[in-house]
């Protein structure tokens, strides 16, 4: 099996919009993985961001309560959405609709979480709309783990082609792209 790093990095690269992922086995949970979209949506650069934890986008303008309910969700490894006022590296502030994936080498264990990222509109409305708990328990039953999917099928294609030389991946990559464009447009739609 790749590594799930890898794994993780290679759907990244496919995402049109801002994905991260951090590394929950280190005490900091540093960022290990940003995609281009990342970088264009936060103006900073990869060598700037790699090895931090993302609350650096936090400023004194997020929420206290939003952080707190985020660390609650991330400590008990839940699939999470949260819309979350950041700042760029100009010092900008935007309105980030928040998405985070908990996902590990099997289904019982969590070593790192996928983020994605998107800038949505400042009105307060649909802000307090997306924040509200019921919708949340809706939205968590519609999509509860996305890459659970993309690892199931990374375990399945190792135990059918376990030590071949002939392992191709490319019905893997093609089953990850049809996942990516799945979950960008369940984000987009919200």
């Amino acid at each position: 099996m790749q590594d799930l790093k890898t794994i993780l990095s290679s759907c990244g690269e496919y995402f049109p919009i801002s994905f991260v992922v951090a590394d929950f086995t280190l005490d900091e949970q540093p960022l290990v993985f940003v995609n281009n979209s990342f970088v264009e949506l936060t103006g900073y650069a990869k060598e700037e961001i790699l090895g931090k934890n993302c609350r650096f986008l936090q400023g004194p303008k997020t929420d206290p309560l939003t952080i707190k309910n985020i660390r609650k969700s991330l400590d008990n490894y839940e699939c999470c959405y949260f819309d979350i006022l950041n700042h760029k590296k100009n010092g900008d502030v935007f309105w980030n609709r928040l998405a985070l994936f908990p996902v590990g080498p099997t289904p019982e264990s969590c070593t790192y979480y996928v983020g994605i990222q998107m800038e949505i509109s400042t009105s307060q409305e649909k802000i307090a709309q997306f924040n509200n708990q019921l919708q949340k328990n809706q939205i968590s039953k519609k999509v509860k783990n996305p890459f659970a999917d993309i690892m199931n099928s990374e375990r399945a294609s190792e135990l059918i082609f376990y030590n071949s030389s002939e392992l191709n991946y490319e019905d893997f990559i093609q089953r990850t792209k049809n996942k990516v464009q799945e979950i960008c447009s369940f984000i987009k739609s919200l």
